[in-house]
C-alpha cells in the first residue's frame, strides 16, 4: 500500500474506529459543517484572525484591546469548531454554540467601547458592568478550554 491508500476519510470509519481516533487525536473531533456558507464564514473568521495578528505586529493596539480581541476571536473559533458535547452533531452548529460565540465577541466589544472610560475617567477602577463582563469572559475561557480539551480541567 502507498501512503495515499493508507489515508481514509473520516466518513468511511466505523463508529469504533472513530471513537479510538477521537480518543487519541484532538483534531478529529472538530466540526465540518455541511452548510457551505457556515463553513466559509468560519474560514473567513480564521483568515481575519491571522490577518489581525499580522496587522498588530506592525500597528500595535493598546495591550488590553489587543489581548481581549485575541481571546475573543479565538473563543469564537473554538465554539464554532469544537462541539460542547461529544454527542453533538459534527455537521451543524447548535444554537447554544452560536450564542457562546456571540457572547465571547460581546465581551471584546464591551471592552473596546469602554476602553477610554476605563483608562481615563475611572482610572482603571471597575464598575459593576466591568465586573460582570470580566466574570463572563473568565467563564467563557473555561468553557472554551473544556470544549477544546475535554474535562481535563476538573
Amino acid at each position: 500500500m502507498t501512503q495515499n491508500e493508507d489515508k481514509v476519510a473520516p466518513e468511511q470509519l466505523d463508529e469504533q474506529q472513530q471513537a479510538i481516533l477521537e480518543k487519541f487525536d484532538r483534531e478529529s473531533v472538530t466540526r465540518s459543517p455541511s452548510n457551505k456558507s457556515v463553513a466559509w464564514f468560519i474560514a473567513a473568521i480564521a483568515i481575519f484572525y491571522s490577518l489581525f495578528h499580522l496587522f498588530i505586529t506592525f500597528n500595535p493596539l493598546p495591550e488590553l484591546i489587543q489581548r481581549s480581541a485575541h481571546v475573543a476571536i479565538g473563543l469564537v473559533l473554538i465554539f464554532l469548531l469544537y462541539p460542547a458535547r461529544q454527542s453533538s452533531s459534527r455537521q451543524s452548529i447548535p444554537w447554544l454554540d452560536w450564542l457562546l460565540a456571540l457572547t465571547a465577541l460581546a465581551t471584546f466589544l464591551y471592552l473596546w467601547k469602554e476602553y477610554q472610560a476605563i483608562m481615563t475617567t475611572r482610572g482603571g477602577i471597575p464598575n459593576t458592568l466591568d465586573i460582570v463582563f470580566a466574570i463572563l469572559a473568565v467563564v467563557l475561557v473555561v468553557e472554551g478550554a473544556r470544549s477544546w480539551d475535554g474535562c481535563c480541567l476538573f
